[in-house]
């Protein structure tokens, strides 16, 4: 429908930033080089419904200049709330339908360019996240929204060796020490399922072969607006403290032990004399 009518439409440009002229003019098709002069040099601020409303205005012959004999259409091109790009369209005659189907028009680019827009910050965000992630200095990984795992970080890739795209889930589950594996899985999809804060302590198989003790805390995500997005988690390696935990214990026990004896040991000589 906007083709068929492109033959009412005289000339047309894109001013970019149409705030304090000079106006810089990116491209413009049949427009005279003084009506284009005109145009650099018009003050559009003035126009408040078209700037800070972001609605299109039609502007009557003769407004900018002289030798403007066609109304002129403008239409802004509004970009996280403010107006970065404007429309120009000079109209042989003025009619309502062809006025609507140039807004209608401007809409449907808007939407492309915030789509565009969102991909590229969500593309930029998602490469500046892993860029974090990769060199925290703790184990991460997270979840998508049906409780997936679908991202780890290098400190993974280093811990447990090659993690393949798919079945990430399998792959970590069959790295658990098989005296906790059974117990470990259940725990962590209960805890997924019901959305609570956990925490857990297992073994798991590094890449070289041996055990180690990790822990690990998860917590589920939302975005701005209250929805579910998945859990993220993070994991130390807790293997010397755990020896040395282990070993203070021993200690311990052997120090009573010792302590019992030596006490047995004067109550039976206390006892013989």
């Amino acid at each position: 429908a906007i083709i068929s009518k492109l033959r009412h439409i005289s000339g047309s440009c894109i001013i970019q930033n149409p705030q304090i002229p000079p106006n810089n003019l990116l491209h413009h098709i049949d427009i005279k080089s003084d009506l284009l002069q005109n145009l650099r040099e018009t003050d559009f601020s003035k126009y408040y419904y078209l700037l800070k409303m972001r609605r299109s205005k039609l502007i009557p012959p003769y407004t900018i200049g002289r030798i403007q004999h066609h109304h002129i259409l403008l239409l802004p091109i509004h970009i996280d709330s403010s107006v970065q790009y404007m429309f120009c369209f000079f109209l042989n005659y003025a009619t309502d339908i062809l006025t609507l189907q140039l807004t209608l028009l401007s809409l449907e680019i808007i939407s492309r360019l915030i789509e565009a827009l969102f991909l590229y910050n969500l593309a930029v965000s998602e490469y500046s996240f892993k860029t974090m992630t990769n060199h925290a200095p703790t184990l991460l990984r997270m979840t998508d929204s049906n409780n997936h795992f679908n991202y780890y970080n290098e400190q993974w890739q280093q811990f447990l060796g090659n993690i393949p795209a798919n079945g990430l889930d399998d792959f970590w589950s069959k790295k658990i020490h098989p005296e906790e594996s059974p117990v470990i899985i259940n725990k962590l999809k209960n805890e997924i399922l019901n959305r609570n804060t956990f925490e857990l302590t297992y073994r798991i198989k590094r890449k070289d072969g041996n055990y180690c003790w990790l822990l690990e805390k998860g917590s589920p995500y939302f975005d701005n607006k209250g929805n579910y997005k998945g859990y993220v988690t993070s994991a130390v390696d807790i293997t010397e403290r755990k020896k040395k935990v282990e070993k203070a214990s021993h200690n311990e026990m052997v120090r009573f032990s010792e302590e019992r004896l030596q006490n047995a040991v004067e109550h039976a000589s206390t006892f013989a004399i």
